[in-house]
């Protein structure tokens, strides 16, 4: 059986287009965060229908965590990256 990999993800890029949405995780310091890159560790591949409902486990997730936790910051989005021509 294949070793599960395990990883720190400090950043998260996402791309879509009509059948798919790809998010390419990775780690970036400093340096690359003002140059805009990032060491890219996996990226993962799923249908809309699965992006719909792991967004909607995440805020679950997040509403939970604030419950226990207090509240998290507003952090403001500094790019978006789409391809392709999704619907708005």
């Amino acid at each position: 059986m294949k070793e599960e990999q395990r990883f720190y993800s400090n950043i998260v890029e996402v791309e879509s287009n009509l059948f798919d949405f790809i998010l390419h995780f990775g780690n970036r310091d400093r340096e690359q965060a003002q140059k805009g890159e990032f060491d890219s560790l996996a990226t993962v591949f799923m249908s809309p229908q699965h992006a719909k409902l792991l967004a909607s486990i995440l805020q679950n997730h997040v509403q939970m965590y604030e419950k226990n936790f207090g509240a998290l910051p507003a952090i403001e989005l500094h790019a978006q990256k789409v391809t392709g021509n999704p619907k708005q």
